[in-house]
């Protein structure tokens, strides 16, 4: 989940400061292309007002947890002999590329 450093950062929405007692939405990293219409939700803290209001909220609510699915422990498996991946170590995930 993104950092939330109270009076320090910034929305990505709106460009304010995030303050004290502001109700806030926060997303891991899930977008992995900086020119995806997505890209300011991933690993970001957002004012839940700016949040409410964007016309792509939706699309990055569905698409974070297809990603949260896809990425969970029980859910990791080699493409090439299907066998679940267990070890943190020997699972590397790209996030979602493209909307």
């Amino acid at each position: 989940m993104a950092l939330i450093l109270v009076g320090k950062t910034k929305c990505p929405l709106c460009g304010n400061i995030l303050e004290d007692k502001q109700e806030t939405v926060s997303f891991s990293p899930f977008v992995s292309n900086e020119l995806d219409p997505l890209w300011p939700f991933s690993d970001a803290a957002l004012h839940s007002a700016c949040f409410d209001h964007h016309p792509l909220w939706s699309e990055a609510i569905a698409r974070h947890e297809e990603m949260r699915k896809k990425t969970a422990p029980g859910n990791r498996a080699c493409v090439v002999c299907k066998a679940e991946i267990e070890g943190p170590d020997d699972y590397f995930g790209l996030g979602y590329f493209v909307s």
